[in-house]
């Protein structure tokens, strides 16, 4: 809860070598900063219909991840609003115990070690997801509230975050349910309404149909983000990757940690309901219409590309 409280108290506890990151990556000016704060401060509490916390450690996300550009944290701030006001599957009781059997299945979770770059480790695992017992939506929204408490923490600001999505035992079941209407509604989300350093995402025990489905999925990604998605068939191929070695990874990965478990993570999410209650208490009224950069959120789940997807799985599971 401190997180959306307080106001002109920032106080600068980074290390050296954070500091020296923040500046060279973010631009930003240990010196500068409670006046930069401030800055974007006026600017939220100036617009019309916007109802947002402006506590420090709230708004200093958004400077840092627009490089501290206040016209640029404050258009990200009002997209961060407008997409929770319309896309209401995936924000309505936006909560953790909402959430609760996705993590009991073991679907989303966050190593407790960071990789050698500093960044925080997110396990996605939606062959642990039964298609049947819920929707596509709670896997996406346990990932955008393991984001959302990620990034509380400054040097996760800093250094970002990447995401390992292991597809053992991954169906076409679980592809055709995700599909690229689901691609585009997370891109929207990761890449253009929230303040968080996606640095990589990683697909480990990827089978051959998905290398096929990637390059439909990819599309539907805006370029930066594409470029950060790496297919790797085993774990050889992933520790070529930046940041990533046998030290910092679990046994299930291949490397020399204990068995990974998600239940440090669930514990810590689910321990943080006041706050995500309490965020839901701001919003962004009226008109949004005329927001540039950020179209409507597309909720129609019928996509015409999600149908074509079986089709792609069938004529590609006939090649040898």
């Amino acid at each position: 809860m401190e997180f959306l409280e307080g106001e002109n108290q920032y106080v600068n506890n980074l290390s050296p070598e954070l500091r020296e990151k923040a500046a060279n990556e973010l631009k930003e000016k240990p010196e500068w900063v409670s006046r930069d704060i401030e800055a974007l401060r006026e600017m939220v509490k100036a617009h019309p219909g916007l109802n947002s916390c402006v506590s420090d450690a709230f708004l200093l996300r958004f400077l840092r991840s627009r490089k501290f550009d206040y016209d640029r944290a404050l258009n990200q701030l009002l997209r961060y609003y407008k997409v929770r006001k319309e896309d209401v599957t995936m924000f309505n009781d936006f909560k953790p115990s909402k959430i609760k059997h996705v993590l009991d299945d073991g679907v989303i979770g966050v190593l407790e070690n960071r990789d050698l770059s500093g960044r925080k480790v997110i396990i996605f695992r939606p062959g642990k997801w039964c298609p049947s017992k819920y929707p596509t939506t709670d896997c996406m929204r346990a990932m955008v509230m393991t984001l959302e408490l990620l990034t509380m923490d400054e040097a996760t600001q800093i250094n970002g975050v990447i995401v390992l999505a292991d597809l053992q035992d991954t169906t076409l079941s679980h592809v055709t349910h995700i599909g690229p209407s689901m691609a585009k509604r997370m891109s929207r989300i990761i890449e253009e309404a929230f303040p968080a350093r996606v640095k990589a995402i990683h697909y480990v025990n990827a089978p051959y149909i998905f290398s096929v489905i990637f390059a439909v999925l990819r599309g539907f990604l805006k370029e930066k983000l594409a470029s950060r998605l790496h297919v790797h068939t085993d774990f050889n191929s992933l520790y070529e990757s930046e940041g990533i070695s046998v030290e910092v990874l679990p046994v299930d990965f291949g490397g020399c940690l204990s068995q990974y478990s998600n239940s440090v993570w669930a514990e810590q999410l689910l321990n943080s309901e006041q706050y995500f209650e309490k965020l839901s208490e701001y919003s962004l009224e009226g008109d949004t219409s005329t927001l540039t950069g950020l179209e409507s959120v597309d909720l129609d789940t019928t996509d015409p590309i999600d149908a074509c997807i079986p089709g792609v799985y069938r004529k590609a599971s006939s090649v040898d």
